[in-house]
């Protein structure tokens, strides 16, 4: 992301601006369909994002776990979202949309990309990013999901933005 952008969407958030994911984008010169799928990954209970700067990633975690991934570009574009499935759910999709394909760098059984821009309807978008955050968060012990859950309660009185938190 650039610094321009990290210091515009601080700034907004500091604030408490309340703006539409329409006018972030447009400020900001991403999609509006980008900037949706963020604050919704992030609405999520115990879910963090980082950059793994060496694949040039954005990763939506939940207990230090990844389950969803936007492929950047080198001009930062998303061009693939990356997620896990259950693989016959993956491979079903596989076939029915040409932008959903084997995951790019990933273990092909269990994640698939898809192209954020492409064919692939916004309510199947979201339906299969909820499955991918279920997938990762029940593979913790019942133990390991209420500490995520009861850690994520316990922030949400913050307001954070690219891994920093700021008092709400």
């Amino acid at each position: 992301m650039k610094i321009d952008r990290l210091i515009g969407i601080l700034s907004i958030l500091l604030q408490k601006e309340i703006v539409t994911a329409p006018d972030l984008a447009r400020r900001f010169e991403v999609s509006r369909r980008t900037i949706s799928r963020d604050d919704y990954l992030l609405g999520k209970e115990g879910v963090t994002k980082d950059l793994q700067r060496d694949w040039n990633w954005i990763r939506y975690k939940v207990g230090d776990k990844m389950f969803a991934a936007v492929c950047l570009d080198e001009e930062n574009r998303p061009y693939y979202i990356t997620l896990k499935l259950r693989p016959e759910e993956g491979g079903f999709l596989r076939e029915q949309y040409e932008d959903i394909l084997p995951g790019y760098y990933m273990n092909k059984v269990h994640w698939n990309s898809i192209r954020p821009d492409g064919a692939v309807p916004d309510s199947l978008m979201k339906e299969l990013l909820d499955q991918s955050y279920r997938l990762v968060l029940g593979s913790f012990s019942r133990k390991k999901q209420r500490e995520i859950l009861e850690a994520a309660k316990a922030k949400a009185g913050e307001i954070s933005c690219c891994g920093t938190s700021f008092p709400g």
